[in-house]
């Protein structure tokens, strides 16, 4: 009976993390483009539990920023915002994983996506396989200015 008893409890348990390994919800996502003919890097921070969007302000000389925060607030309103949810929902981590390139391939594109507080996955991607779900966030964030 103790047998038993043991076994089922050790069942749920495993069934309990596979559930939460399952529904791989995403916190935060980092987009940086480099892509522009500029010299400074392009890099967005989007916070999903904070319902807020980022611009993070490339490292420079202080005469240079003279002021300016590290991280400045976007005003995105309710429509853009409801846009890019759905297209986070949309990512396809494992489909994005596969496309990671080396540091010898051009790297135009950089992701920092954080799930469930924890895990972070950093993707590098080039101009040609960008998934469609990111160029778009990343497109609707620009034009907000």
């Amino acid at each position: 009976m103790r047998k038993l008893i043991l076994l089922t409890i050790i069942t749920l348990f495993q069934l309990a993390s596979y559930a939460q390994e399952k529904n791989r919800e995403i916190t935060k996502l980092f987009i940086a483009y480099k892509g522009d003919s500029t010299l400074f890097i392009e890099k967005y921070e989007i916070d999903v539990t904070e319902k807020q969007v980022y611009y993070i302000t490339p490292i420079m000389n202080y005469l240079d920023v003279q002021g300016q925060k590290y991280r400045t607030e976007r005003n995105i309103n309710k429509k853009e915002w409801n846009d890019i949810m759905t297209l986070i929902y949309a990512i396809d981590l494992k489909k994005i994983e596969s496309y990671n390139l080396a540091e010898s391939d051009k790297i135009d594109y950089f992701a920092q996506i954080t799930l469930n507080q924890s895990k972070t996955i950093e993707i590098k991607l080039s101009q040609e396989i960008m998934p469609v779900e990111l160029r778009k966030i990343f497109r609707i964030i620009r034009n907000g200015k």
